[in-house]
Order: structure tokens, then sequence, then C-alpha cells
């Protein structure tokens, strides 16, 4: 079996098992594992690439590191996504003198989310920029899928930041929120740029 098939096969169970996963899986982990995935495509086609770009050794343990930080980002957003799951299936209880309460405790579990979920987007937007570099300097041959890697990234992180928006719905006014869509608009940028690599017209 070749490289490409085993990845294809290897990424079909892990399709299978978040298909059967009970309870659900939350969508922040699968946002940070695009961003471990195109990270680690840039990271290969560095390596790939060190024939002929001067830089590539750089890039790929650059690629390394924001993938290292994707899966510390999404295992982080697992154990708070569970928590906040819990939190919302505990029933309501009178008051204590000195507890939070049920809405409290949702409210810190929701935050506690949103603030791995930034970690995940930010990993994606620096992923994205990092995708758009290789792109543009790569072998010339595999600059289509530095640009495919970036758009992988733009889109992990515009849905991670679409979660960070959800979990704070009830802070509107709270600065991650605007620190969401900055991130999101960053990744933008990036994207664009990888596709100019690749169709400078």
């Amino acid at each position: 079996m070749t490289g490409d098939a085993e990845t294809a096969v290897a990424l079909s169970r892990l399709a299978e098992r978040l298909a059967l996963a009970s309870p659900v899986e939350g969508a922040g982990v699968v946002a940070a594992g695009v961003v471990e995935l195109s990270s680690g495509l840039c990271e290969s086609i560095a390596r790939a690439s060190l024939h002929c770009w001067p830089d590539a050794r750089g890039m790929a343990i650059q690629a390394a590191t924001v993938r290292a930080r994707a899966r510390e980002a999404g295992i982080a957003n697992g154990r708070a996504y569970g928590a906040a799951r819990d939190a919302l299936a505990r029933p309501p209880r009178p008051p204590r003198p000195g507890a939070t309460g049920r809405e409290g405790e949702l409210l810190a579990a929701l935050t506690a989310a949103a603030d791995t979920l930034l970690a995940i987007a930010a990993a994606g937007a620096d992923g994205a920029s990092l995708a758009a570099e290789v792109a543009g300097n790569c072998e010339a041959g595999l600059r289509a899928d530095a640009a495919a890697a970036a758009e992988l990234a733009v889109a992990a992180t515009r849905s991670a930041a679409t979660l960070v928006d959800v979990n704070l719905a009830l802070l509107a006014g709270d600065h991650r929120r605007e620190r969401a869509y900055s991130i999101v608009v960053a990744a933008d940028r990036s994207g664009v740029a990888a596709r100019a690599a690749v169709d400078p017209g």
C-alpha cells in the first residue's frame, strides 16, 4: 500500500470513529485536527523542498511547532467541551450560600472552552500563514498542495472562531469574540496569499 493510500485509510477510520462516537465529539477537536493535518502537510512539503529553498528546514520546524500547538489545544478543548456538556446536563438545584449555581458553573465551563477554541483558531491562522509562505517558496510542483493546506487551515480557523462566538453568546462585550474575528481576518489574508502563489493572475 502506498503512503497516500495509507493516509486515506487512516483518515477514513477516523471519520468512522467520529460518526459512531457517543456522546458526539465536539467540533473544536475536529478543527484542531484539521490544523494538525494542514501543518503536517506543510512540514512534508518543506522537507521535500530542501534542495531548492534555503529556508525550508526552518519552515519545517515551524510547521512541526504549529502542529504540536494544535494537538495540545485540541486535547484541552476536548476536556473543556466535556466539562461544558456535563455542566449543561446537570439539573438545576437550589442556590447555596457561597455557591455559583448551575448557570454560573455553565458559563465558567463555556468560557474555559472558548479559551481553548481561541488557541485552536490562533494555531490555524499561524498554520495558514505558514502554508502561504511554503506555497510561495516550495518546489513548484507542490505549490498547489501548500495552497490547499492553507485553505484547510483557514476553514479550521473559521470553525473554531464560530464556536468561540457561540460559547460567548451571553457575553456580548467579551474581548475574546473580537479577538476571534481578528484571527479569522488574518487567516483569510493568508489564504489569499497562498492562492496567489499558485495563480498570480
